[in-house]
């Protein structure tokens, strides 16, 4: 996959106070990816402490997941669900979401301008993660040039919601300068079935009540970056998702660009922040790492449940898909809950279906005198049209009734594909129902 940068910008608005511009950027990613930064000599001087030692891996075990932090960067390495396989065999692991080696870079990565890079080793305040009253948090601190970097993870046993929260502190006698800046990164093909032919992956995001979703015919001539404040960002795969959650005001500008191969990388940008000596920054990020479930993306907030599409259907395809899930959980068969959502889709229809066959039966009783109408205007098709009205009206029938049971069994139709889709992960013979 080749990346070079183009010329032509395409502007976009995220919100109506603030325009939001999707361009490519001309610049090299590296200098995309680090917003701005300037400080006195405490960033000219020296590089982030590290330890004589290799960086330990943090193991957070919770009901719904693995995950494993490193010190190194203090990012996210791996991220395997324990109620979703790989693939369809009983001794099959979960699915990792987390398809990385590090060489690109892992997810969570934290710059601050150019003084605190990505690569600053956290040391941890203890070797394990331990769970109370169904939570937990760990601490990792990182210092170099003038600054303290405290990065606080916490979790919740029985959510795929946590919260990130890296507070920046001036231990230097000179004003120091930066932007926060969130790196992620991720390969949006992690799975290899039909629904990647009607189903998007990749990066995407939400502003201004829209999804935007970004493929890579638009970034393969070079970065794109996206300025305003976005409800959330997240790379996207056919049925999970690794999303951030931004606060309003954190957010100053996305870039997002190829990292090689098929890995994307997704730099959230913060404004430029001044320290004054012993002054503490705070920036906060809460994430969402799951199954792209509706109750779970409703449940977390920030319009993330925008991220399942559903088109022109969504009104309809919504219920219908809680309707196919309220009777696979008390059946256990997906079979059965597609059978019965059939059948009460028929039921509240049948009236209209009946008006549409009484339709149908009243034409075929007037088919011998359209006939002879045929027959006696033969070299009049006007006169014959109207006389033909004519016995429409007489007998009170409506020849357009009988296609009223398809004009609105289609959407339905439609509706119930994409509650399907969207809504089932299938691997090879096992469906798993994401809602």
């Amino acid at each position: 996959m080749g990346f070079g940068p183009t010329e032509i910008p395409v502007e976009e608005s995220i919100t109506e106070v603030q325009p939001v511009a999707l361009v490519p950027a001309t610049t090299p990613p590296s200098e995309i990816a680090a917003p701005p930064a300037a400080s006195t000599h405490a960033a000219s001087s020296g590089t982030m402490e590290r330890p004589e030692r290799d960086g330990r891996n943090l193991i957070v075990d919770t009901d719904l997941y693995t995950a494993t932090f490193s010190e190194e960067g203090g990012v996210l390495t791996s991220f395997v669900l324990k109620d979703y396989k790989e693939v369809n065999e009983t001794d099959s692991p979960g699915m990792q979401i987390i398809r990385l080696d590090g060489t690109q870079g892992y997810p969570l990565g934290f710059s601050w301008g150019s003084i605190v890079p990505t690569t600053t080793f956290y040391t941890s305040d203890s070797g394990s993660v331990e769970f109370r009253d169904n939570k937990a948090h760990f601490v990792m601190k990182g210092q170099g040039n003038g600054l303290e970097i405290k990065r606080s993870y916490s979790f919740s046993k029985d959510s795929y919601l946590m919260s990130l929260v890296v507070q920046v502190k001036n231990v230097s006698p000179d004003v120091l300068q930066g932007a926060a800046a969130l790196h992620q990164f991720g390969s949006p093909a992690v799975e290899d079935n039909l629904a990647k032919r009607f189903l998007f992956s990749g990066p995407a995001y939400y502003a201004a009540e829209s999804k935007v979703e970004i493929g890579g015919n638009e970034f393969k001539k070079g970065p794109l970056t996206v300025t305003g404040q976005a409800d959330w960002t997240a790379c996207e795969c056919n049925y999970f998702m690794n999303a951030v959650l931004l606060e309003p005001g954190s957010m100053e500008s996305l870039v997002v660009q190829s990292a090689g191969s098929d890995v994307v990388q997704m730099t959230i940008n913060g404004k430029v922040d001044t320290l004054q000596p012993g002054e503490v920054k705070t920036y906060t990020y809460k994430l969402f790492v799951g199954p792209k479930k509706l109750d779970l993306l409703q449940s977390a907030g920030f319009n993330l449940d925008k991220a399942i599409n559903y088109g022109w259907f969504d009104i309809i395809a919504r219920p219908t898909l809680s309707l196919l899930n309220f009777f696979f959980g008390i059946f256990k068969n997906y079979g059965i809950a597609i059978i019965l959502v059939t059948i009460i889709l028929k039921a509240a229809l049948w009236p209209i279906a009946q008006k549409g066959m009484k339709s149908m039966h009243n034409m075929q009783k007037l088919q011998p005198e359209m006939a002879k109408l045929k027959e006696k205007y033969k070299g009049e098709p006007a006169r014959r049209n109207q006389e033909i009205a004519k016995l429409y009206k007489t007998n009170k029938v409506n020849p357009l009734a009988g296609c009223l049971p398809i004009f609105f069994q289609i959407p339905v139709f439609f509706c119930l594909i994409q509650s399907a889709v969207h809504g089932c992960r299938i691997t090879t013979c096992t469906v798993y129902v994401m809602d």
